[in-house]
């Protein structure tokens, strides 16, 4: 998986693990009932505000 992200490649990972998600991305998109509820930079970002996005809590 990083090879192919130093290489330019996308890749979508589906998950609620939080620790994976800060870990590999650059961006987080977070949907809430098949909307999308927030866009999100981890190095600008919490956890929680993520888990609030999750859960239909505006940003």
């Amino acid at each position: 998986m990083h090879q192919l992200r130093a290489q330019g490649t996308a890749i979508l990972i589906i998950t609620h693990n939080m620790r994976q998600v800060f870990e590999v991305a650059d961006r987080i998109v977070v949907l809430h009932l098949g909307k999308v509820a927030a866009v999100l930079r981890p190095s600008s970002t919490t956890p929680e505000v993520v888990v609030k996005a999750i859960m239909g809590k505006a940003p």
